[in-house]
């Protein structure tokens, strides 16, 4: 890893062994929503989940002053910002372009289902419970599993990659080395 890439990485937080590779990166230019023209950069691309990158959150990184030789660019495909952030930000040294931001959410999931309905109104409780019984008329008596305990993990993990690889983020933010070694990760 060139000396450029190594300081953008540590001031990411994103360790040294992540998984940056190379790739050719499609750049297209529009005006009014039509294309006008597209070019062809060589860039790296981080593969690192959303959490292996350790800001403070409060807006994303400035790309480094150097690119490495042959790059022209470096594609962070997950990076969580606190501040609403412009798409396009021009810095001495490159552009830094923002394709989108999105919120997660999530759910707390202590108490029942009954509970969890309740901050729903009548109409999307009833949507849901239909939902849930079609799917579990379907799926039948493997609808649900529990995995509690640390000799659970690998079958867990095996059973969530086997959805995963059908899922397009399972490409752009699991890094490769990770997708080997979470098993004997999770049970060390």
């Amino acid at each position: 890893m060139s000396t450029a890439l190594s300081e953008f990485s540590a001031y990411l937080g994103v360790p040294p062994s992540e998984d940056w590779s190379r790739d050719n990166m499609r750049v297209r230019f529009l005006l009014v929503g039509f294309p006008i023209f597209a070019a062809h950069l060589p860039a790296l691309v981080l593969r690192a989940p959303f959490n292996h990158i350790a800001l403070d959150n409060s807006e994303p990184p400035a790309p480094p002053r150097k690119f490495p030789d042959d790059i022209q660019a470096l594609r962070v495909s997950v990076c969580p910002v606190g501040a609403a952030t412009p798409a396009i930000t021009l810095t001495p040294h490159a552009i830094r372009y923002i394709a989108g931001v999105y919120s997660h959410f999530y759910i707390d999931i202590e108490g029942s289902f009954e509970h969890y309905l309740q901050k729903f109104s009548s109409k999307s409780r009833w949507t849901m419970r239909k939902k849930v019984k079609k799917y579990l008329e379907s799926a039948g008596d493997n609808a649900f599993r529990e995995y509690r305990d640390p000799g659970q993990m690998a079958e867990f993990y095996r059973q969530a990659r086997g959805v995963a690889v059908n899922t397009y983020q399972d490409l752009a933010q699991c890094p490769a080395g990770l997708r080997a070694e979470f098993p004997q990760v999770v049970l060390e």
